[in-house]
C-alpha cells in the first residue's frame, strides 16, 4: 500500500515540478525545478550518429587570421535560440536564387549583432562531428566552408 501512495505522491510531485517551470522563467531568477521536464532534452538529440552545426568565423584586418566564434550567451540570444536563428538563416539563403540579396542582408545583420564588431570578413562553416568523438577531443570536428561574405557581398561555396 505505501508503494502505491508512494508512486502517486511522485507522479504528482514530478508533473507539478516540470509543469512549474512556465511560471518561473524569468521573475525568480532560475529557469525551473524539475531539470528533465525540459522539450529540449528530447527534441533534439546529439548522441550516437554524427551531427553537425553552424558556426561563425570571422578575420579582420589587422591580423588576417580567422577566428571561430564560440556559441555563447550574447545581449540578445541564448546559445540554443543563437544556433537555431543562425540555421535558419543559413538555409533559408541555401534555398533561395543565388541573386537574392534579402537573406544576405539578414544574416550579415544576425552576424553584426551577435558579434558586436564589424569585420570585413565572415565565413559561415559547417562543423560535423560525432558527439562522443567531441567530448575525448574537443577539437575533433570537420569543417566544411558554406558561405562567406567579404565585403559586404554574399558568396555560396
Amino acid at each position: 500500500m505505501m508503494l502505491v501512495i508512494g508512486g502517486v505522491f511522485l507522479s504528482f510531485a514530478s508533473f507539478f515540478l516540470g509543469y512549474a517551470h512556465h511560471f518561473t522563467d524569468e521573475p525568480l531568477g532560475f529557469s525551473e525545478f524539475y531539470p528533465f521536464f525540459h522539450w529540449r532534452l528530447y527534441g533534439d538529440p546529439k548522441g550516437g550518429q554524427g551531427a553537425s552545426t553552424y558556426r561563425i568565423y570571422s578575420k579582420s584586418t589587422e591580423d588576417g587570421t580567422w577566428q571561430r566564434h564560440a556559441v555563447e550567451n550574447t545581449d540578445t540570444y541564448a546559445p540554443y535560440p543563437y544556433q537555431l536563428q543562425l540555421s535558419v538563416l543559413v538555409s533559408e539563403i541555401l534555398h533561395r536564387p543565388e541573386d537574392d540579396a534579402d537573406g544576405a542582408e539578414k544574416l550579415l545583420a544576425f552576424i553584426r549583432c551577435v558579434l558586436q564588431d564589424d569585420a570585413p570578413y565572415y565565413r559561415i562553416v559547417e562543423e560535423s562531428y560525432d558527439p562522443l568523438d567531441l567530448l575525448a577531443d574537443p577539437a575533433n570536428y570537420d569543417t566544411t566552408t558554406i558561405l562567406s561574405i567579404d565585403g559586404g557581398v554574399l558568396r555560396r561555396r
